[in-house]
């Protein structure tokens, strides 16, 4: 079985038929119905969140505003290291005195 193909059916053609001529007297006709204000209220409602995700809508743009430069601790080596485990002593330390008082007396 094979389709017939119409002459003047390709890609970039219109149906003529269906939508009718672009001439300006049809293109102001058109413009003048009330398709372009439902066309504009279905715009706007479709801008407006559902209910039921109000609370994640709210959220996103919540994050979205908080995005930018100065909205982040950014926190530098000197705190960085306020926050790490330290010692008082050394790798080399040990708990006993380095010159005890006995030896200091005895010479």
């Amino acid at each position: 079985m094979q389709l017939q193909s119409l002459p003047n059916v390709a890609p970039g053609s219109y149906d003529l038929m269906q939508y009718g001529d672009f001439s300006a007297k049809n293109v102001q006709k058109r413009t003048e119905g009330p398709n372009w204000q439902q066309g504009l209220y279905t715009e706007q409602m479709a801008k407006i969140p559902h209910s039921s995700f109000k609370q994640t809508h709210e959220k996103r743009k919540e994050e979205e505003r908080r995005l930018g430069p100065g909205a982040y601790q950014i926190n530098d080596f000197l705190i960085e290291s306020d926050h790490k485990p330290r010692s008082t002593r050394g790798m080399l330390d040990q708990l006993t005195p380095r010159f005890p008082d006995e030896q200091l007396v005895g010479r």
